[in-house]
């Protein structure tokens, strides 16, 4: 677990290794499944979100809790600190 943003912004962490490999290959095909992944969108200077086609990266929301069985504690033995609950 580190922290990847500055001091006088908003705190971003990074968990490395939080999830196995086949674990993440299972979120994937569940994502897949659904035609859950959409393309990024972006926000435009009006506020609006907008897929204006130059980016190039795609997403599936996911509902966390429902995937990993609410199991905060394992989380933790994981590496994820209550820091960033």
């Amino acid at each position: 677990l580190r922290r990847i943003s500055g001091a006088d912004e908003v705190e971003v962490w990074l968990i490395e290794q939080l999830f196995a490999q086949e674990e993440l290959q299972r979120l994937v095909a569940l994502c897949d499944a659904r035609e859950g992944f959409q393309p990024s969108l972006q926000t435009s200077r009006t506020g609006q979100q907008v897929q204006d086609g130059r980016r190039t990266s795609s997403s599936c929301a996911v509902h966390w809790p429902l995937l990993l069985g609410g199991n905060l504690e394992e989380l933790r033995e994981r590496g994820m600190s209550s820091e960033v609950e």
